[in-house]
């Protein structure tokens, strides 16, 4: 039997392909880009200062460790939410919802 989540699982699955799949098109067509325009850049190495302040590899990790600490602290925020409102999720399940009770007493 399949379970409830396999539907969310292929869809996200899916999702995952088609993000990877656009990716790859992009980075081929930057990759092309970057190949015919290489030629045309002045030589700048000559220069200690481009190196020294600009490093795209640090950033993009910079932002990403951000990113995954703000996620992070999300998921821990949202787990605590959940903690916090159990004990009434819980209590309703306990009760007779508005219809049992109507139910109950249409019997009697």
């Amino acid at each position: 039997m399949a379970s409830q989540s396999d539907p969310v699982d292929s869809g996200q699955e899916q999702v995952i392909e088609m993000v990877r799949r656009s990716q790859d098109a992009v980075l081929t067509a930057i990759r092309t880009w970057s190949d015919s325009v290489v030629r045309l850049v002045p030589d700048f190495s000559s220069v200690p200062v481009s190196e020294q302040y600009f490093k795209p590899r640090e950033a993009v990790d910079t932002a990403f460790a951000f990113a995954e600490q703000l996620l992070s602290t999300q998921r821990q925020f949202l787990h605590d939410v959940l903690s916090a409102i159990m004990p009434v999720v819980e209590a309703a399940g306990e009760r007779p919802t508005p219809d049992t009770k109507t139910t109950s007493s249409a019997k009697t």
